[in-house]
């Protein structure tokens, strides 16, 4: 059943009914992970395997980003339509990572009942799109899956610390950490806005090359739900005391706005 929520629309124009809200990712990247550089961990010390290098067949970085994107809209086809239609539709296109990410999902008694399932913090205007729901076969509720899609050779590499929330400052910033970070988010708003729903489990399923692996959330990040959800918000609400601040400046001059900037820097989360 969905509440009462507003739907995200391409269109930059809301209508009657609608309110703007912003991505999670970009929002969490400000509040978790600002240091994270690529090119920087190329260099890092944490290697992710002894071999240190796996092929993937791919010959460059926006060819990677390409497959993501294919395996996400076909494994979203397969999973609201069923295999027929997923098969008759890309036919000699078909991915093999679909049929690979179904029999991981089913193996680990999961089966998928939903994709791309749109959810938001309402309070703070921050929405995003779950990857994957399944129900969960051996434990009444769901379980809330995050994919991603290759990266063998940089997905544990960090080149620092997350920056929050803070009692998760001893953790890296490898796009692993950051995948469940996210994945914390996605509980956080089923929790929320559907109580009446278990959630059992949560999983970020790293679709490799040669290879399926689940990482799943563990105490120490569940535990920081709701300070991850404060973080979130405090930088929700200085955001828009920014904007509302640069609108002031414009209509009433220097002074005026200098005022209210200074006003909205009340809104910054607590430092770490």
């Amino acid at each position: 059943m969905f509440k009462d929520r507003t739907v995200p629309s391409h269109d930059v124009h809301t209508t009657v009914g609608e309110i703007s809200l912003v991505g999670l990712r970009d929002i969490l990247r400000r509040v978790c992970f600002p240091n994270y550089r690529y090119t920087d961990t190329k260099s890092s010390v944490v290697a992710q395997f002894e071999s240190q290098r796996v092929p993937t067949g791919l010959t460059s970085a926006h060819h990677g980003k390409a497959r993501g994107i294919d395996v996400h809209e076909q494994l979203s086809t397969y999973i609201s339509k069923g295999e027929l239609f997923w098969s008759n539709e890309y036919n000699y296109g078909c991915s093999p990572y679909v049929e690979r990410i179904m029999a991981a999902l089913y193996s680990q008694r999961l089966r998928p009942i939903a994709s791309e399932f749109q959810d938001y913090f309402n309070n703070i205007k921050i929405g995003s799109s779950i990857d994957i729901i399944c129900e969960d076969l051996d434990h009444p509720g769901i379980a809330i899956v995050e994919l991603k899609i290759g990266g063998e050779n940089y997905f544990e590499k960090s080149n620092g610390a997350l920056i929050g929330p803070r009692s998760l400052t001893n953790f890296n910033n490898s796009p692993r950490n950051q995948a469940l970070l996210q994945l914390l988010a996605y509980r956080a708003m089923i929790t929320t806005n559907y109580p009446y729903i278990p959630v059992t489990r949560c999983y970020v399923l790293q679709a490799r090359t040669d290879s399926i692996v689940f990482f799943g959330l563990t105490a120490e990040f569940i535990r920081a739900q709701n300070e991850l959800v404060v973080a979130l918000a405090g930088r929700r609400r200085y955001d828009i005391s920014r904007q509302r601040g640069g609108a002031a400046q414009r209509g009433r001059g220097s002074r005026g706005g200098s005022q209210t900037r200074a006003s909205a820097m009340r809104w910054l989360p607590p430092a770490n």
